[in-house]
């Protein structure tokens, strides 16, 4: 459960055009996971992932973990890495059950060039585009 006040942050960021998810989670710096361009430290990424498995456990629940790779250098594709913090959740964690399709509780992690996002939950916003951002356009059509 998300103390109060950020609670309130979310629920507030998730009410600003433009704003298509807002999620709360681990940030993980590249130069902790990343020597080099074809290397991967697992450990703390493995860690951080089942820490955030441990504490969203719900008995009999099923589970999935979710890639999303902005950053396309990383040496493993989505479905290793998936596959390899889904087996690490299931070895030191009472999660049992994996449902790609609809899982009861998905985790997420999102590659970026600078870091790598933990979460747990992705709160939806009301996206769109913010005040004043677009223009005007006239079309003439025969």
């Amino acid at each position: 459960m998300l103390p109060h006040q950020v609670r309130r942050a979310v629920d507030a960021l998730t009410r600003v055009a433009g704003v298509e998810t807002a999620a709360v989670g681990s940030w993980i710096a590249s130069r902790e996971v990343r020597p080099s361009a074809d290397e991967l430290v697992r450990e703390p990424v493995e860690e951080a992932l089942v820490e955030l498995a441990l504490r969203h456990y719900r008995p009999h629940a099923s589970f999935a973990v979710k890639i999303n790779r902005v950053d396309k250098t990383l040496p493993l594709d989505s479905q290793e890495l998936g596959t390899w913090l889904g087996d690490a959740i299931r070895r030191r964690s009472d999660w049992e059950r994996v449902e790609l399709k609809s899982p009861g509780q998905p985790f997420y992690l999102d590659i970026y060039p600078d870091g790598l996002f933990l979460s747990a939950e992705k709160i939806d916003g009301i996206g769109g585009l913010p005040v004043g951002s677009s223009g005007q356009v006239l079309s003439l059509l025969s």
